[in-house]
């Protein structure tokens, strides 16, 4: 099974394969549908808790109430960009940080 980090690089790539257009929304949409297929395969596929905190701790931020709970570390990258592209590139850029830092090869 592919690693997380490794289909971000992936997508990153060569994203019209995989997404309609190279935005944070987009990316995530795929990445829910790609865990739900994992899970209908009989896959399990960890969701990486950790890294919620590690943005959250990235842009210094402790509460926004503009932000809802489900999302809120999607927000902070989504509020400190100017684009859905490049909270997109700032995604996988933190996710790439915070495998370095966690010590993780692929993700």
């Amino acid at each position: 099974m592919i690693e997380h980090l490794q289909l971000l690089k992936i997508i990153q790539a060569d994203s019209r394969k995989y997404i309609y257009e190279k935005s944070l929304t987009c990316l995530l949409s795929f990445l829910d549908g790609y865990r739900h297929a994992a899970y209908e395969d009989g896959r399990k596929i960890e969701e990486d808790t950790k890294f919620e905190d590690f943005i959250i701790e990235y842009y210094g931020v402790k509460y926004n109430s503009l932000i809802n709970d489900e999302h809120k570390s999607v927000g902070y990258i989504l509020l400190n960009s100017s684009s859905e592209e490049e909270a997109f590139e700032k995604y996988i850029q933190l996710y790439s940080m915070f495998c370095s830092k966690e010590g993780k090869q692929n993700g």
